[in-house]
């Protein structure tokens, strides 16, 4: 009798745990929204992992156009800061424009003239840092614009 007992307590056990591991899907519903956020995510990783490995690739990098590019940023961040200097969000995007154009000519520039990259990176690098802070220094950010303006088009004229 005692087995019975025992017998009928352990499949009610098995039977309640059986019920709790399924409460959390309602008909596959969740296990499905789980497979397309899977499917999402490896499809994001495959699209992030063709973009690094076309980056990684030997492609000749066009210094003069994307100095160009950085000139350009510059000059959008001096008319921005004096436009309207308390809008921090318009000079945080505009330094990652210039940080992205930056980086897309840097080993080159480097390679290139490796004493006008030290010379660029000496203001540049600060003004990216300083259009990144939650209340930039205006006054800094129109001198290292200006500075570094200077500097990328003597590196231009070479």
């Amino acid at each position: 009798m005692k087995k019975f007992g025992y017998f009928f307590a352990a499949v009610g056990c098995v039977v309640l745990i059986a019920a709790g591991c399924s409460a959390g899907t309602d008909d596959g519903q969740a296990t499905e929204e789980l497979t397309e956020t899977e499917v999402e995510s490896e499809q994001m990783t495959d699209e992030m992992a063709e973009e690094t490995a076309g980056m990684n690739e030997s492609e000749p990098v066009d210094v003069i156009s994307g100095s160009e590019k950085v000139s350009t940023s510059l000059q959008n961040l001096k008319d921005a800061v004096e436009t309207d200097a308390e809008d921090v969000i318009q000079i945080q995007s505009i330094g990652n424009e210039i940080q992205e154009s930056w980086d897309a000519i840097e080993k080159e520039v480097e390679a290139q003239q490796p004493e006008e990259y030290k010379d660029i990176e000496e203001t540049l690098y600060p003004l990216i840092n300083e259009t990144q802070k939650e209340q930039p220094d205006v006054e800094t950010i129109k001198q290292l614009t200006e500075d570094t303006a200077v500097k990328i088009e003597a590196f231009r004229e070479k």
